[in-house]
């Protein structure tokens, strides 16, 4: 098989069908697959998230990776986990709509930021910091730091556009399975500290480099799965 993420996918699909991992058993780490697979932990990483996205597997901080339900169905068959490959899909299109808006609007922020703002970013870093291992409080703090930058915008259109992207809690989960708490934080600390500096043009990198990486990290499993979107030239960093 051609992609190493399928190849992941279909390995633990064979494991929990077979019984080799019962529901509510911990499967093998992420650095253990790694040595079993001679793949990346990206790719490892790419393959769980599919599972957790369906609720057939569940990833606990600090603790492992857990088996939630045995019902293969759930995937639609043969380890392709379909329903999840269609939220990486529309994963793969937010990171690319939020890259739109994003670069320019910490540009914007970190050209007029006031006091006031960076108190109220530098609180969203340190609520995410206190939340490792609680998902949904640590998306939380993620999305109210963007929602924080584009309040200050002022401008409804922006918001009208952008605000649905920080909504998707669907997307979020599936990130934060993908690339982890520690991900997170250190993109949202480079962040705050450009803003800090008064750098648009450091922090407009910043944010476009994250979200090309985050495309860049999905495109073999969206072209392997055969799900593919034309979605025009994006910037590059």
């Amino acid at each position: 098989m051609s992609s190493k993420v399928k190849l992941a996918a279909d390995y633990i699909f064979a494991h929990i069908q077979d019984g080799s991992w019962p529901q509510n058993s911990r499967i093998p780490s992420e650095h253990e697959l790694c040595a079993e697979l001679g793949i990346s932990r990206t790719s490892v990483r790419g393959a769980i998230a599919q599972y957790v996205s369906v609720g057939v597997l569940e990833s606990q901080h600090g603790k492992g990776t857990f088996v939630r339900s045995s019902d293969l169905s759930l995937l639609g068959g043969g380890g392709g986990a379909v329903k999840s490959l269609v939220t990486l899909e529309e994963q793969m299109l937010v990171h690319q709509a939020r890259q739109l808006v994003e670069g320019e609007m910490m540009a914007f922020a970190a050209e007029h930021a006031t006091p006031e703002l960076i108190e109220q970013l530098e609180q969203c870093c340190q609520r995410m910091l206190a939340n490792l291992g609680n998902q949904q409080e640590f998306i939380r703090a993620d999305m109210d730091f963007h929602r924080t930058l584009m309040r200050f915008m002022n401008n409804h259109y922006i918001s009208d556009f952008y605000g649905p992207l920080l909504d998707r809690d669907d997307v979020n989960r599936l990130s934060n399975d993908m690339y982890g708490f520690y991900d997170g934080i250190q993109s949202h600390q480079l962040f705050l500290d450009a803003l800090r500096e008064r750098n648009p043009d450091k922090v407009r990198w910043l944010a476009i480099d994250y979200h090309n990486k985050k495309e860049e990290s999905m495109q073999d499993i969206r072209q392997r799965a055969g799900l593919v979107v034309k979605t025009g030239n994006w910037n590059k960093a």
